[in-house]
């Protein structure tokens, strides 16, 4: 299909079709959990691959857009001048790991997180399956920039 994220997602639940409707009502946490933890290991596995498969474009016209889900319609405008667009993965943001001291400390100061969004996710879900065409045309690339965005597992504290 031209894009190694999808490899993954078209063989799983996050693509169904019928569960990005529902907003992935229907399916529990845990499973959900478990599925974005699998993209995860997934995606970290073959991140050599996926910045490999960027790099082998032939043409210099590129565009990297890290901040946050790039526009549908940027993207149409920009197809005419520049030869890849290469945007942040929508959906790895949302598989972050979060950490024992992040955890205690969030619930200390009253902002516990409680289970999974998943309106968020069946957004990042729905972007991507609108981009499918133009990654399919090899025009969009998809790349985890959040992977280099997150904080170390542990948080050292120094006396």
């Amino acid at each position: 299909m031209g894009s190694i994220h999808y490899d993954f997602l078209n063989e799983s639940i996050l693509f169904n079709r019928v569960s990005i409707e529902n907003e992935f009502k229907n399916e529990s946490d845990e499973r959900l959990a478990r599925k974005l933890n699998n993209y995860r290991e997934y995606i970290k596995k073959n991140i050599q691959n996926i910045a490999q498969d960027i790099k082998e474009s032939e043409s210099p016209l590129r565009v990297f857009s890290t901040n946050g889900i790039t526009p549908l319609s940027l993207l149409k405008q920009t197809a005419l001048y520049i030869n890849q667009f290469i945007v942040s993965d929508p959906l790895f943001r949302h598989t972050q790991e979060r950490s024992g001291t992040a955890a205690a400390l969030n619930k200390y100061i009253g902002m516990e997180k409680t289970g999974i969004n998943k309106a968020d996710i069946a957004q990042a879900v729905k972007y991507l399956k609108d981009l499918t065409p133009m990654i399919a045309g090899d025009f969009v690339k998809v790349f985890p920039t959040e992977f280099y965005k997150e904080p170390p597992k542990e948080l050292i504290l120094k006396h």
